[in-house]
């Protein structure tokens, strides 16, 4: 029933985006409304880039991009969740989620991004 699922099953690829805190307001908004119904992007100023390796876009205001692929997906199992998870309202229509693991295919930071994590690592 998520919009999310419609399109990992359409297109096998996704992007993870580490975005600054300063975007905690937009990334609360989106985890709040569905992009089947919502424009997220034009909702919250966010914008999209193309990706170096999957067909899928980037957020262009992230410090990190993980680009993925599929490699593999399981069913939440009802009966094997906690029962206050089972029961607690998360999956009142009985729809459970789908988990995707994915291969990281390219991995790349924003040069100030680069540069912070290379002085903490010092």
């Amino acid at each position: 029933s998520r919009f999310t699922y419609s399109r990992l099953e359409q297109v096998p690829e996704f992007t993870v985006n580490v975005l600054p805190s300063s975007f905690a307001p937009a990334l609360e908004h989106c985890g709040t409304v569905s992009g089947r119904d919502h424009d997220k992007f034009a909702e919250t100023g966010l914008s999209l880039a193309p990706a170096q390796a999957v067909r899928v876009p980037a957020i262009a205001q992230a410090v990190l991009h993980y680009e993925c692929r599929v490699l593999h997906r399981n069913d939440v199992l009802p009966a094997h969740l906690a029962e206050e998870i089972r029961t607690g309202g998360v999956y009142s229509d009985g729809c459970f989620h789908r988990i995707y693991f994915g291969e990281v295919l390219a991995a790349y930071a924003q040069a100030d991004a680069r540069e912070k994590l290379r002085r903490m690592a010092l």
